[in-house]
């Protein structure tokens, strides 16, 4: 490739897209991985496995001769019709497994591309003694991927952030989607505030919307002590609730309207929490 080339490759990539920090990890390993996924190579990629147990490309094979079928033969047309039929049987196959290691060879080339362009141009020198995409990303694992222990502590930090977020200046619908993810990836880590006790987290939760909402967070505080709740249902209780106060107030309901539906949303809300049952999930949330 030459070096113009190159460097229009390069740009291609937006610099804050690019890999150079352990807090990246995660969302760009994930990208790669997607991508190797749409090209079904993930299993001659994935730097968890060992350089023994990750599949490899075939090496070219041997185009088959007509002496594979009779040794005394030099030509083809020495064959029998018998013997002519097994060797075109023969070239056939090798014509197809030669097709698809090409194919694999082109995906492979690609996908060693997509690394090195999304790669923090400072830390190309990481992989430069690397040939394959599978060398490249063993190697930027050992120097990026957070350890287990750095990983939980950030998202304890992220949780806790998120506690103290204000919730009226975003958006809703973004915000508890925030909630959620973090909510399953830091359950997923065993992240002490959130799978020590549901409630515990459900109780973070109400914490953060408080200020705006005080009404939906001092009922649901009292039926997390009675009924066993979800944290996913809590969250979509209050986005169904937002929903529909929000459309009442772009239909210019009054002030007692609106208190009138807060006060059905939220017994309705009640109602179903009653009808809840015990946790489930990523693992089971803890009761």
């Amino acid at each position: 490739m030459s070096e113009s080339l190159y460097s229009e490759e390069l740009r291609a990539v937006p610099q804050d897209q690019r890999l150079r920090s352990e807090g990246q990890w995660r969302v760009w390993i994930g990208h790669i991985r997607s991508a190797a996924i749409s090209e079904d190579v993930w299993d001659y990629l994935n730097p968890d496995l060992s350089e023994e147990s990750v599949r490899q490309v075939p090496e070219a094979a041997q185009e088959p001769q007509p002496s594979s079928i009779r040794e005394d033969v030099e030509d083809e047309f020495e064959l029998t019709e018998k013997e002519f039929t097994q060797w075109t049987r023969r070239i056939q196959a090798y014509d197809r497994r030669e097709t698809q290691r090409v194919r694999l060879l082109k995906v492979m080339a690609r996908m060693n591309s997509l690394i090195t362009r999304s790669l923090a141009t400072e830390y190309h020198y990481l992989t430069v003694d690397e040939v394959s995409p599978h060398q490249k990303l063993v190697r930027l694992a050992r120097e990026f991927k957070p350890k287990p222990e750095t990983r939980t502590e950030e998202l304890r930090v992220a949780w806790r952030a998120m506690i103290k977020q204000p919730a009226n200046n975003v958006n809703t619908d973004h915000w508890l989607t925030q909630w959620t993810s973090l909510y399953e990836e830091a359950k997923c880590a065993d992240v002490p505030d959130v799978v020590y006790s549901v409630k515990y987290a459900i109780r973070d939760f109400l914490r953060a919307i408080q200020p705006i909402d005080d009404v939906f967070c001092t009922a649901w505080q009292e039926k997390i002590l009675i009924h066993d709740i979800s944290f996913h249902d809590v969250i979509s209780s209050y986005r169904s609730r937002r929903k529909a106060l929000g459309q009442s107030a772009k239909k210019g309901s009054s002030k007692v309207a609106l208190a009138t539906l807060d006060a059905v949303l939220l017994s309705q809300q009640i109602a179903e929490a009653r009808r809840l049952e015990p946790e489930r999930s990523c693992g089971e949330e803890n009761p």
